[in-house]
């Protein structure tokens, strides 16, 4: 089993269902009162990340790469689900290093299990609303009115206060009517344009490159006064990055991944011209790829890039990409959130793709309850799966399946406390195992 407990990002102040718009181009990482947070339009706070500047620093880049322009919420004072559009349509098609979870809209339902009600997609639970049913069947709404398909995160490892976002398939994004009524928005303001300096500035072109020659993916190039300290003058995430400033020395600098910032290259700026700068980051590329007899995993389970024990990144895809400086790292594929399975280490050169590919020993159980309250119609059976005694993972559907490392495990339903029909089964690496438990 797969079970994803998605909780949502906590904020600190009330916030009602709807859209708040804000311009793209002025997203950016800001650290404020002590926390990381997300901001534009000024002092309009889109995330806190608490602590993870590189958190806030990858959503800008999502945020960005997506073209978001507007976020919405569901629940209050503190939303169980919040969703990013751009230009009043859902983000469409993965990037490089996304944390993501497919999903199936049509199959996807909000369902009180055990007295809380969330929304799941078969065995998949993405969202807990506690007993709030009427904003789990409002964001079920919201799934289907927008056709999401996979369920997205930045910073779900790595910070205590993850955000969450969404996306459809394809490169064009579905464009349903607004959630709710709200005002147009501003226009957003545009990346600066290849044609005339504006009256008074001076332009510069950022590229970013790892190693010698690969183009850095979503680095965050930062602008600021030569000399001066304290927060840049401006972030940008694109490659090339383009900036417009006032003249003067200007000090430049770019990290990549979790790569070391490079160090500040100082350059002259004079009104009206426009210069190019090229920065090389000593990073490359991770890219993870698994499979399981033979055949991809879906739904993949989390995959995490170590080091030193330390966790660098994880996603929830394959292939998985991590950029990364120069070194040799370790895979770790986790299953149910409990099974770690260690998939051995993989070298990164700066400016490289290393390619790893991970065959992961996992078979599927299937089990049906029958008997007692249980059955068509009857009750919801809540079916356990233990290890030597430990709970690997818990479902409650019918059939309930579970994707689990190859071995041997005690299978029973939980009822009022007490553990009824236990039977001991084996899975097998690329296999499914079907099982029927009799309840008296």
């Amino acid at each position: 089993m797969l079970t994803m407990l998605a909780a949502a990002a906590a904020f600190e102040q009330p916030v009602n269902e709807g859209l708040v718009y804000f311009d793209t181009a002025a997203a950016q990482a800001r650290q404020m009162d002590g926390a990381w947070k997300v901001v534009a339009d000024g002092d309009k706070v889109l995330h806190d990340f608490g602590p993870s500047e590189d958190s806030a620093r990858k959503a800008v880049a999502v945020i960005n790469h997506y073209g978001m322009n507007c976020m919405g919420h569901v629940g209050k004072p503190n939303p169980s689900l919040e969703f990013f559009l751009g230009n009043g349509g859902a983000p469409a098609g993965p990037w490089d290093g996304e944390d993501a979870i497919r999903f199936n809209p049509a199959t996807a339902e909000a369902r009180c299990i055990q007295g809380r009600w969330k929304v799941v997609d078969g065995e998949l639970w993405m969202m807990d609303f506690e007993d709030r049913q009427k904003d789990a069947e409002f964001a079920l709404s919201t799934i289907k009115k927008f056709g999401f398909t996979h369920l997205c995160f930045v910073g779900r490892c790595v910070s205590p206060r993850p955000m969450m976002y969404f996306r459809i398939d394809g490169q064009q994004a579905a464009k349903p009517a607004p959630v709710v009524a709200v005002p147009k928005p501003a226009t957003p303001k545009p990346a600066a344009p290849a044609g005339a300096v504006a009256t008074g500035k001076a332009r510069l072109r950022v590229t970013v490159l790892e190693g010698k020659d690969a183009m850095a993916v979503n680095p965050a190039v930062s602008l600021s006064r030569a000399g001066a300290s304290g927060e840049a003058l401006e972030i940008r995430t694109e490659n090339p990055a383009v900036f417009e400033a006032e003249a003067g020395t200007c000090a430049v600098s770019a990290k990549v991944g979790t790569g070391e910032a490079t160090a500040p290259r100082e350059i002259a700026l004079k009104t009206g011209e426009t210069k190019e700068l090229t920065l090389r980051a000593g990073t490359g590329t991770a890219e993870i790829n698994l499979s399981s007899g033979g055949q991809p995993v879906s739904p993949c389970p989390n995959i995490e890039l170590r080091a030193g024990g330390r966790l660098l990144g994880a996603a929830s895809q394959s292939p998985a990409r991590f950029q990364v400086p120069e070194g040799i790292y370790t895979v770790r594929v986790v299953v149910n959130s409990s099974q770690p399975f260690e998939g051995g280490d993989v070298a990164v050169t700066a400016g490289e793709t290393a390619v790893k590919s991970v065959e992961l020993p996992m078979g599927t159980l299937s089990v049906r309850v029958m008997g007692g309250p249980y059955g068509p119609g009857g009750k919801m059976p809540y079916v356990e799966v233990d290890a030597g005694g430990r709970l690997v993972a818990a479902l409650v559907d019918i059939p309930a399946k579970f994707q689990l490392l190859a071995g041997q495990y005690d299978v029973c339903v939980v009822d009022d406390g007490a553990k009824k029909g236990t039977q001991p089964i084996t899975v097998e690496a690329g296999k499914v195992k079907e099982v029927t438990l009799t309840v008296p």
